[in-house]
């Protein structure tokens, strides 16, 4: 029987990670999305999502039971993914994601579902592979079950590769590179075909058998360390007792291929060659003995080596006294064919790994592509609405302009009205004392000067900091020179946030200026709104009293004094009309909320074409306002200017009268003007608090990319200092003082605005310096390129008009642009961790029989 004992398996370790609130994010994102009441309804399932992501960082190795915590807690984060908005949206929840990795204990922080998914699917594959190494592979079943586990992490390694990091666009650890992954799954499914020729060899195949399946493993071993070796990150990552165990079973089982040849050439009578055969094994045993491996590879190594000098010396004997079989070179003799059995285990879906089917507990919450659909949606119908009914208002006021230049209505209101003002005037002017009259205009001008000057001031507070952070960074650039201090420069980081800045800036300077024009129009009409503060008896006291009845009775007269009077009341019930409709439009966009999002929902498959469609239904409705109107106001403001000229020509001229019309013509015209300032005025406030919205929300991202850009200028000074001193620090360390500038966030923002999730850092003091206090990640690319906002739009056309400001957002897009977060992190103290530590042992001489010669190939 051939000589066989199994060979050790090196262990893959597991990913740390920080501690991370899930609850306060999540449950805030559902009470200001869907209300406290539906928050209670999945106060539990994110509870338990919570206690799942605690137990990341407490997982037992070689443990199934962690392996499928790890892959439930995947499963969790996919549904928690395609309902609420953490990779990309205007309302992106800010969760800050960190993991250290396996091999090289770096850190790395994003704020990306995947992110999160592809570490904690990384950590079920180690377990797998930990659960193969821990097998007991004694008999078949234990070969067969531990090449299982392997083949079960190569699938794993392969999905996060193909399924989930290409959905990563930031930075990703090294261990999640596709050089990594492709150099862990070549490990695994060289641990699997070692597993397989450990079940053959129990089995007692046939050695030509055996040989070409240790081949196999020798192969795949090889191509692994070729793979590492191949990229200077693999290189860099896996250190060299990776690099050495690679090696090590490499050569050894190539050794056993060619020991088990030399059996069966022995059996066959050929001698020559069966010397040849073992004298190349015992070279490959010497490339063993020049890799620092365990001490239990070292034993393995040494019996065969034992066993094939003592095969050695009957073969030699055997041939000089019976055989005298001439021994050819290794290059003469046929190559042992490498047959390799080991296959990825291929993961289709996460969800089937699991032992039961796993319901989704935020099912009812609407997915993200619908919301994100549905915001797109509002986004779009709330420009357009603005727009429509701007254009709506402006052509009123052109009608309402031309009936004041043919002094209408006063002068037919006075045909009627002999002392006094019409009932008609009384009643709006109480309507405008019921509001605050001059004074309500006074207030929401100073509330309007106030909020500009906010706003303006929140744009500077923001450059200021930008300037100041350029400046930290160019100083210390020119002190270190750029070779010490590689990081990108400011200024090219924030050129187009700044760009962004600016365009604010311009739109604000814009609004300023118009805001004067309302101070212009207030001043011109003050003597018109005198008025208003005056009683009714008061009021008509001012105007003159009609000595006799002015108007001749006669035909044409009457009949034009008719038609304008009709036409008048006409037009004004179509004001009125329209006055209704946009109210209604208005009230049936916000009504319709639900519908919407039913008809999006039902249509999850094509959700661009259902916006489009959802657009060109409000068009329709839109085009009353538009065309409709707008041609039945001009045909009776034609019909009122023909009546009007007729009523003019037979109108008896009096001076008293003529004075009556053009007192009650003033009065109307001041109330006009009082409607239109107010107006103004509301839509001036509306505009700066959208701005301020998106001013503070900037403001968040600002504090959060300072915050970053300082703790990242402390770790590299860290680092010169090490340089410098040549003192080296354990990377684990904490460099960043708990004096740190502690950004300021905003608090409740509105329904569809980004809620910025965020919390303080908090230290930890203790009397021992090994405390794991994991650094603050920087990402250098995360203001490179910034999707297309929707800017907050202002344009006057001879008269103040505030058009709707888009709340800043992110892209839709693949683009997604990162924001600088910190969250709270508050650990207990570890021991130091070096995931090399159990196959860090004492050196030992490299392996050399004396009393064998050196044998080369």
């Amino acid at each position: 029987m051939s000589y066989f004992k199994p060979l050790e398996i090196k262990s893959i370790l597991t990913k740390k990670t920080d501690q991370l609130d899930l609850v306060r994010p999540l449950t805030k994102f559902i009470s200001i999305q869907y209300g406290e009441h539906i928050l209670k309804d999945y106060e539990t399932p994110i509870s338990a999502l919570q206690q799942r992501r605690n137990e990341m960082r407490n997982l037992q190795e070689k443990s199934e039971g962690s392996r499928d915590l790890c892959i439930r807690y995947a499963v969790d984060m996919m549904q928690v993914a395609s309902h609420f908005p953490i990779d990309t949206g205007v309302q992106r929840i800010q969760v800050q994601f960190s993991w250290y990795d396996s091999l090289s204990r770096a850190r790395t922080t994003q704020g990306n579902s995947n992110f999160e998914i592809a570490n904690v699917l990384f950590n079920s594959a180690v377990l797998s592979h930990q659960l193969g190494t821990s097998q007991n592979r004694n008999s078949e079943e234990g070969c067969l079950e531990a090449a299982k586990h392997f083949q079960s992490a190569a699938g794993m390694f392969t999905y996060i590769q193909k399924k989930v990091c290409p959905n990563i666009v930031e930075k990703l650890n090294q261990d999640l590179t596709n050089e990594a992954l492709e150099a862990l799954v070549l490990i695994c499914l060289a641990n699997a075909q070692q597993c397989i020729c450990e079940k053959a060899h129990k089995k007692n195949m046939k050695g030509a058998i055996l040989s070409k399946l240790y081949m196999g493993a020798s192969h795949s071993y090889k191509l692994a360390a070729e793979v590492i070796d191949a990229s200077n990150t693999t290189k860099n990552l896996f250190d060299k007792t990776w690099k050495s165990y690679l090696r090590f079973c490499q050569h050894y089982f190539e050794a056993l291929a060619s020991y088990l040849i030399a059996l069966d050439l022995h059996e066959e009578m050929c001698i020559g060659k069966e010397i040849t055969r073992i004298i190349h094994a015992q070279n490959c045993l010497v490339d063993c003995s020049e890799q620092r491996v365990t001490g239990n590879l070292k034993l393995v190594m040494d019996e065969l080596d034992q066993v094939l000098n003592n095969l050695l010396k009957t073969a030699q004997h055997e041939n000089s006294k019976i055989y005298h079989d001439r021994v050819p070179e290794l290059k003469d003799l046929e190559l042992v064919e490498a047959k390799t059995m080991s296959k990825i285990q291929e993961v289709n879906e996460i969800s089937d790994l699991l032992k039961e089917k796993i319901a989704d507990p935020f099912f009812n919450l609407f997915p993200i592509p619908v919301m994100e659909a549905k915001q797109k949606y509002e986004e779009n119908i709330k420009k357009r609405m603005n727009e429509v009914f701007v254009q709506a208002r402006q052509h009123r006021e052109y009608i309402r302009n031309e009936l004041s230049k043919m002094g209408l209505p006063g002068s037919i209101l006075m045909v009627d009205q002999k002392s006094g003002f019409p009932d008609e005037v009384h009643h709006k002017i109480s309507k405008i004392n019921l509001e605050g009259g001059i004074n309500r205009l006074f207030e929401l001008k100073q509330t309007l000067d106030e909020m500009s000057g906010e706003t303006k001031n929140q744009l500077d507070s923001i450059t200021k900091k930008l300037d100041e952070e350029q400046k930290e960074d160019d100083e210390c650039r020119m002190q270190y020179g750029a070779n010490r201090w590689p990081r990108l420069e400011s200024a090219k980081l924030t050129s187009n946030l700044r760009k962004q800045i600016t365009d604010y800036q311009q739109k604000l300077k814009i609004a300023i200026n118009s805001d004067s024009l309302i101070d212009k129009k207030i001043s011109e009409n003050s003597e018109g709104f005198k008025w208003f503060s005056l009683d009714s008896k008061t009021l008509n006291d001012k105007m003159p009293q009609s000595l006799s009845q002015i108007m001749e009775p006669s035909s044409q007269f009457g009949k034009s004094y008719s038609d304008l009077k009709l036409y008048l009341a006409q037009l004004d019930d179509i004001l009125e009309q329209e006055l209704a409709i946009e109210s209604n439009i208005s009230n049936s966009f916000k009504l319709q909320d639900k519908e919407i999002e039913l008809k999006l929902l039902a249509s999850q498959s094509n959700l661009e074409s259902s916006v489009q469609q959802l657009l060109q239904e409000q068009e329709a409705k839109f085009k009353e306002l538009l065309v409709d109107f707008p041609q039945k106001e001009n045909t009776y403001l034609q019909s009122i200017q023909e009546a009007n000229r007729t009523f003019e020509q037979h109108k008896s001229q009096n001076s008293i009268q003529s004075q009556r019309e053009q007192i009650l013509q003033f009065i109307y015209n001041a109330i006009n003007k009082y409607n239109e300032i107010s107006a103004n005025l509301q839509e001036g406030i509306n505009f700066y608090t959208t701005m301020q919205e998106i001013t503070k929300k900037l403001a968040n991202r600002i504090d959060d990319f300072v915050f970053a850009r300082r703790t990242e200028k402390q770790d590299i000074m860290v680092n010169i200092q090490q340089q410098i001193s040549g003192v080296t620090i354990d990377p684990q360390y904490n460099y960043s003082s708990s004096q740190q500038p502690k950004p300021v966030h905003g608090s409740n923002t509105p329904v569809y605005s980004s809620s910025t999730i965020t919390s303080q850092p908090t230290t930890t003091n203790t009397t021992s310096s090994s405390q794991y206090q994991p650094q603050y990640q920087y990402q250098p690319n995360a203001y490179q390129q910034p999707p297309q906002q929707y800017q907050p739009q202002v344009a006057y056309q001879q008269q103040p008009q505030y058009q709707q400001a888009q709340p800043y957002m992110q892209g839709s897009g693949s683009f997604t642009q990162p924001q600088f977060q910190y969250v709270q992190q508050q650990q207990q103290q570890q021991p130091y961790y070096n995931p090399n530590a159990q196959y860090q042992q004492q050196q030992q001489p490299s392996y050399q029989n004396p009393n064998q010669p050196q044998y080369r190939r």
